[in-house]
């Protein structure tokens, strides 16, 4: 199931900035403005972005590079590839499942995302359904949600 109203993606090559990085920069940046802070975003600086850039692909997937210095420093294998990853997803989940239906649907009443053609809002809200339901979120669906969130904050 794809959240995006266009079934063909662009074709991409690794990333020079992990998408983590550019959502927080994205969801915290109107905030800060909003207070007269300017939004300092170390590893979304252009200086990195040019090294990022520069590094051979196959270095940037994996987070190779990382993960060969953190070996060098004679750190064992369950720091570069831990056991059990650390991830939210199950919280998110619960969160959206107790707090996110009644604004999952307002979200996609007035969806910006939609507007311009990114989501399609009767996918997100099938999606929504389902993990209410008890399955787990779609990959993009709390991506898309954050995005739709930054969007609106940059809007008022």
């Amino acid at each position: 199931m794809s959240l995006r109203a266009s079934q063909h993606a662009p074709n991409m090559s690794a990333s020079a900035l992990y998408e983590p990085t550019l959502l927080a920069a994205a969801t915290r940046a109107p905030i800060f403005l909003r207070r007269g802070l300017w939004p300092v975003n170390i590893l979304g600086s252009p200086a990195v972005v040019r090294f990022c850039e520069w590094l051979p692909a196959s270095w940037r997937a994996d987070r190779r590079l990382h993960r060969q210095r953190v070996v060098r420093t004679g750190l064992s294998p369950a720091w570069t590839r831990p056991p059990l990853r650390e991830n939210f997803r199950h919280v998110l989940a619960a969160g959206l499942r107790c707090l996110g239906r009644d604004n999952l649907t307002e979200l996609m009443r007035d969806s910006l995302l939609a507007d311009i053609g990114l989501v399609d809002p009767a996918a997100v809200l099938a999606a929504g359904q389902r993990v209410d339901a008890g399955a787990q979120p779609p990959a993009g669906l709390y991506e898309a949600l954050n995005l739709e969130l930054a969007l609106r904050a940059l809007r008022t």
